[in-house]
């Protein structure tokens, strides 16, 4: 399914939205990354929580807990200070593919089948993160973990690029 996910910029507590292929917003992320901690809950259209991100560590070095439901489903460990890998995923037979510094990037799985593509783009929803789930059955993990990474990532020199 493709999805994209606009950065939030006014005040308030909200980081992302994100929205179907037609640009209509289904889901809102929001909630408080702190320094030695936070939670982002993923929402739908309703306002029920669908997802929950935990966040503890420090700037760079930080640990990343995705609970779908009451079932944690995977973990992201960050280590800015490593350049091959800032991002591993635990918890899920899956490996990040590409640059994440410039948000492009692959979720690929064992097999090296891409779970997940992820980029910058400008479609009709404006500046966003567009991202394509090859497998419905994780949409809401993929959004969780793009979230971590674009509200994380190091600010890299990426434009967006016109979508055909």
């Amino acid at each position: 399914m493709k999805w994209y996910m606009k950065q939030e910029t006014g005040a308030g507590k909200d980081l992302f939205t994100v929205y179907n292929a037609c640009c209509d917003p289904v889901y809102r992320l929001a909630g408080d990354m702190q320094i030695l901690g936070g939670k982002v809950r993923l929402c739908d259209e309703e306002n029920r929580e669908v997802a929950r991100i935990t966040h503890m560590g420090l700037a760079g070095i930080s640990r990343y807990t995705i609970v779908i439901g009451v079932k944690e489903c995977a973990r992201i460990l960050q280590n800015l200070a490593s350049s091959k890998t800032p991002y591993r995923l635990r918890g899920v037979d899956w490996r990040l593919r590409g640059d994440v510094s410039m948000r492009s990037f692959d979720i690929v799985d064992a097999n090296d089948a891409i779970v997940m593509s992820h980029g910058r783009c400008w479609e009709a929803c404006g500046e966003s993160f567009a991202i394509d789930v090859e497998n419905t059955a994780n949409d809401l993990l993929c959004i969780c973990i793009a979230a971590v990474i674009d509200s994380s990532a190091l600010a890299g020199a990426a434009v967006a690029l016109p979508v055909s």
